[in-house]
């Protein structure tokens, strides 16, 4: 999560304002692209395609003949709740480039915010589209979910697994079919339509793009790139209560009233396996600009290429930085992840000086005999066996 969100600030995301547009699936549509990497890809290139052709067509009006756009989605599968949600986070560049001559670079130009109506008109053609797809594919018929037979063939206990979590219910053991306990759930709680600025909401899919950071402001824009590529559970949130059961708590509370859902051991462990996403399904792609063929991305992309610019040029002339090869590296150490994490310095030294490493041990002779001088254990802790199965 540290380290992904750091490369796409220093080596991906140039020095221009990033809108996130957030795009959420019915339920139905949910369970189908659950296990299924092709649909899910096709559905993240309908929805890129649709913001694009609406930035496009900005960028046209504003007199710019072959406008380019670029994004990087995530596909996160989970929701606050550790259900199966899949959903889609774009960091859509706010603007167009203008690509530029043989002897200059692209041009940025910004684009005016959508309003709620763009917003609302691009979920439509999303929508629209999504649905014809589907239909093609011969995957909306009208029976429940529960009694679909669209399953993992290799594996349809995982299946019923995928089919429970999209619905927040139990799919394995005795409670199979009953929805998860809750904690704070109130039974005639008003039910309130998801509603704010840049949103919109047709039919269960919801469109989001109200959040936008500034082409300087690093740091936000890195906070950012963690939050979308964060992992499933918060650790914070998790907690064991005094009869075995599992706790998690929610981000912020439901309309409903719902604070916290509360699993057995083995619900908590089906709900994980729900998340794990299927081999060969990738959770980040690159679009546009971005993308590892696209002709602008040596002049865009800081850090590519040694020969352009970090950013680009700005129709007012401004230049920014460049990035020599020298300082592009394809990982960050630990120590830097945890001073951008963190803000911890671990390598400062309380004498005012820095730490370096010196040495490797490996030996464990030679290492059991340095903990014996500086009167530290030296064997492991005892591991607790594991359980029987309940």
């Amino acid at each position: 999560m540290a380290e992904t969100a750091a490369h796409l600030v220093d080596h991906v995301l140039p020095h221009v304002p990033i809108r996130q547009w957030v795009l959420t699936f019915p339920f139905r549509i949910r369970y189908l692209i659950a296990f299924d990497s092709d649909l899910s890809a096709r559905l993240r290139r309908i929805f890129v395609r649709t913001v694009f052709n609406w930035l496009r067509k900005q960028g046209r009006d504003l007199g710019v003949a072959e406008p380019e756009a670029g994004a990087v989605v995530f596909l996160q599968r989970w929701n606050s709740a550790l259900n199966l949600a899949p959903h889609l986070h774009g960091l859509f560049l706010d603007g167009i480039y203008a690509p530029g001559d043989l002897f200059s670079p692209p041009v940025w130009h910004s684009l005016s915010e959508p309003t709620d109506e763009d917003v609302a008109e691009i979920l439509w053609r999303v929508r629209d589209r999504v649905m014809k797809l589907l239909h093609l594919r011969g995957l909306l018929p009208e029976d429940d979910i529960q009694s679909d037979e669209r399953l993992p063939f290799d594996s349809p206990s995982l299946g019923a697994c995928y089919a429970a979590s999209v619905q927040g219910r139990v799919g394995l053991g005795e409670a199979s079919g009953k929805r998860v306990q809750r904690v704070g759930y109130q039974k005639d709680a008003p039910y309130v339509a998801f509603t704010g600025k840049r949103c919109a909401e047709l039919e269960g899919f919801t469109l989001h793009a109200g959040t936008r950071i500034d082409g300087h402001d690093r740091n936000s824009l890195e906070r950012l790139c963690r939050y979308v590529a964060r992992p499933p559970i918060a650790q914070d949130r998790l907690s064991l209560l005094p009869d075995g059961r599992v706790s998690y708590r929610l981000k912020r509370p439901w309309n409903d009233g719902t604070t916290a859902v509360v699993f057995r051991p083995l619900e908590f462990i089906e709900k994980l396996a729900a998340l794990v996403p299927p081999p060969h399904s990738n959770l980040v792609s690159y679009h546009g600009v971005f993308a590892p063929n696209a002709t602008l991305r040596s002049e865009v992309v800081p850090g590519s290429s040694g020969k352009r610019l970090q950013g680009t040029r700005c129709p007012e002339g401004e230049d920014l930085e460049e990035v020599p090869a020298s300082e592009r590296r394809r990982r960050i150490n630990w120590a830097e992840l945890l001073m951008r994490v963190f803000l911890v310095d671990i390598l400062k030294c309380d004498c005012g000086g820095r730490r370096r490493v010196i040495a490797l041990l490996t030996d464990p002779p030679v290492v059991r005999a340095i903990l014996d001088c500086l009167d530290l254990p030296t064997d492991p802790p005892p591991i607790t066996p594991a359980r029987w199965p309940p």
